[in-house]
């Protein structure tokens, strides 16, 4: 049976990079996405940092800032 939502380490690695991060705001975050509106530089360890926890992410522009979409890979 799959697990529904994020694990509790992949909700150490979201909380840990939601710290890490300056943030304009939150959208949301539920079981199924974090949504984070990033106002800094998203490198490449932030990226590994979601990857080698089994997570996807996707970066679009929206208004000045950077929406980060946080969502488990199936």
């Amino acid at each position: 049976m799959a697990t529904i939502g994020f694990s509790d380490e992949q909700l150490k690695v979201i909380n840990s990079l939601r710290d890490k991060l300056s943030l304009n705001g939150i959208a949301t975050i539920d079981a199924y996405h974090a949504i984070f509106f990033v106002t800094s530089t998203f490198t490449r360890n932030h990226a590994e940092s979601l990857d080698n926890a089994g997570l996807y992410f996707d970066l679009t522009a929206s208004n000045g800032y950077m929406v980060l979409d946080i969502m488990k890979q199936s």
